[in-house]
């Protein structure tokens, strides 16, 4: 097997798993969620999103240096992209977690 087409297979199979463990988040609203599951899905989420960032970006640009106001532009650039996508991950665990609390409080005869 080819390394393009392993490593092709590598990153679909590491997605798969981050999707596997958000799968509860869809069903958050019906029934009890599954916290520790979301919890390490969204780390791996943000881990892969990171290096994916620094593979495709990052990197480029390290290697073709123009400027030093560039290099900056562009590092403060990528570094509000990264922090985005962070946020909106903690926005979901937050949401996630606010709706598994507020689930525990509920007794099974008020659905």
């Amino acid at each position: 097997m080819k390394s393009s087409t392993k490593s092709i297979l590598i990153e679909i199979g590491k997605w798969g798993v981050v999707l596997y463990l958000l799968l509860p988040v869809g069903t958050a609203m019906t029934s009890r969620t599954q916290v520790f599951k979301i919890v390490a899905g969204i780390a791996l989420a943000i881990i892969f999103v990171g290096k994916t960032f620094y593979d495709t970006i990052i990197y480029k640009f390290t290697r073709s240096r123009d400027s030093t106001t560039k290099d900056i532009i562009t590092f403060l650039g990528i570094l509000v992209v990264f922090l985005l996508v962070i946020a909106f991950f903690i926005g979901i665990l937050g949401f996630v977690l606010m709706h598994y609390y507020q689930s525990l409080g509920q007794s099974p005869d008020q659905n």
